[in-house]
């Protein structure tokens, strides 16, 4: 059983695949074809596809089940069925699984929709929010910041290649993207119930309606095609998502507010604003509780004074 297994982690080695475990794939600082498989088991008729994969992309790493360095990752449900392919983009922070089928015609296609160029112009960075409002068209508006936002970087890349993409699509061609800067224009932002960045929502026939899907330029494309359908059925469930969006947005500004001792802020949150409350409630915390302390002192002193 041992020299069987041996030869197949040959055979699999054998392949190109370079061998890794996810800790030292995790290290890996650019792009990269990772597969997930299981060395004990043959990849039967799917052999030429996986051959194949080093002469269509030089970076590919192979992530063996069967090391038990990589046995925690292979209990997550997105691995129970193995092999399975991803693409990583560094840029992006953004691992993204290959929707297959297992060809490497398919897989070229999906390599080159991943590294296609980049056209930044297909986001409209200058169109104040109101112009892109009073327009009437269906608009993409990514709600974002300069600063304290780790995330908006990774998503305005994969914002970006969906605009560049669409341009090119007849169906949704005609549909805009835009940037809106929250730390320049916090009053737009607040218009529009963004509390967090970064947001991406899709206008159209006057309903804004926030994207909750994968970051991925892939799954973008269907939400927005989805979105500006103008049937009456589309029209009511995108009002009913809106409104659970601006209930939802009331609750946590409510929270938000009520932690901080009703202090009201414009700025959206973002994982840093969020750890700079918790601080600034933390010293709150701790002047009230000197304040308590200094109060405790000055009655011990004139206690004393008065004997």
């Amino acid at each position: 059983m041992l020299l069987i297994s041996f030869l197949i982690s040959t055979l699999v080695m054998g392949l190109g695949l370079k061998t890794i475990t996810f800790e030292e794939l995790q290290k890996r600082t650019h792009d990269l074809i990772a597969v997930f498989g299981d060395s004990s088991v043959p990849f039967g008729e799917n052999q030429g596809f996986f051959d194949g994969l080093p002469d269509v992309y030089p970076e590919v790493y192979f992530i063996d089940k069967a090391d038990e360095a990589n046995k925690l990752l292979f209990e997550t449900p997105e691995l129970k069925e193995l092999p399975v392919v991803y693409m990583l983009s560094h840029a992006e922070l953004k691992t993204e699984r290959f929707p297959g089928p297992l060809s490497l015609e398919a897989m070229k296609e999906f390599i080159a929709y991943k590294t296609e160029p980049l056209d930044e112009a297909a986001v409209d960075v200058q169109t104040p929010l109101a112009t892109v409002h009073a327009s009437g068209a269906p608009a993409v508006v990514l709600f974002t910041a300069e600063k304290n936002c780790t995330a908006c970087g990774p998503v305005a890349i994969t914002v970006i290649r969906t605009a560049t993409r669409l341009r090119r699509s007849k169906a949704l061609g005609h549909v805009r993207f835009y940037a809106v800067n929250c730390v320049q224009e916090p009053e737009a932002c607040a218009t529009h119930s963004v509390d967090m960045v970064p947001m991406l929502m899709v206008c159209a026939d006057g309903i804004w309606t926030p994207y909750t899907g994968e970051q991925t330029s892939r799954a973008m494309e269907e939400f927005i095609a989805a979105e500006i359908q103008m049937d009456p059925e589309t029209h009511a469930r995108r009002e009913k998502a809106a409104k659970d969006h601006i209930r939802a947005v009331e609750q946590r500004v409510k929270e938000h507010i009520d932690k901080q001792g009703g202090r009201e802020s414009n700025a959206p949150q973002t994982a840093t604003t969020k750890r700079v409350a918790k601080l600034e409630d933390k010293v709150a915390r701790l002047e009230k509780a000197m304040k308590k302390i200094q109060k405790k002192k000055g009655k011990e002193t004139k206690r004393k004074e008065e004997l």
